[in-house]
């Protein structure tokens, strides 16, 4: 018996099954970074034209990324089906880097959330500021709508603006939809929505 043929084919065979079970992985995960660009597109799009500092690219990245390692996981997991041992061990490095690569990345996200989360923050500050001119007013309103908030923080993050303190009331976009009279923006705890935008987003 040769044992040295039988031990490469048992190295060939273990190898050929963690490739697999790691392409299978790496297919997903490209599947879904192709899925959370398509998200980011359409249902977040609206963050993204209020806030300057975070690229509208974003999700074309994500998109075309997922995409990519989507394919590449399809073709090395070809390779492995196939069986040649040269192109076997060239994928397991590929994959292993391009795997460490993604790790990596989602790593750096968690890391700088909190930043991210202050840009944001800084960025509807400086937006409600400027309410009611366009087109920063539209955005606010259509985010407030959207998830259902008045405010940053609280709806008393209005009255700091020009636009609060001088009329002393809200925007529209703060009261609630269930009301069957108009919003006399008066009475806060009945008429005014209780979220704020930071704690929907953070």
């Amino acid at each position: 018996m040769d044992w040295h043929r039988l031990h490469t084919s048992a190295s060939i065979a273990l190898l050929r099954t963690l490739l697999i079970c790691i392409n299978i992985i790496f297919v997903i995960s490209g599947g879904i970074l192709f899925m959370l660009g398509i998200v980011l597109r359409s249902q977040l799009a609206i963050f993204l034209d209020i806030t300057p500092e975070m690229s509208s690219s974003s999700p074309y990245i994500l998109i075309g990324l997922g995409l990519i390692i989507f394919f590449i996981g399809l073709f090395a997991f070809w390779c492995t089906i196939k069986g040649h041992v040269t192109m076997l061990y060239i994928y397991a490095v590929v994959v292993f880097l391009i795997f460490a690569a993604e790790i990596f990345l989602a790593v750096t996200v968690l890391m700088k959330q909190q930043t991210y989360e202050e840009t944001f923050k800084t960025s509807l500050g400086n937006i409600i500021r400027q309410y009611p001119n366009e087109p920063m007013a539209t955005h606010v309103n259509r985010l407030q709508i959207a998830l259902s908030c008045c405010g940053i923080d609280s709806y008393t993050d209005w009255f700091q603006t020009t636009y609060g303190s001088e009329l002393r009331q809200v925007p529209e976009s703060c009261c609630k939809k269930s009301l069957n009279h108009p919003c006399t923006r008066t009475d806060l705890k009945k008429e005014y929505l209780p979220a704020d935008i930071n704690s929907k987003v953070g």
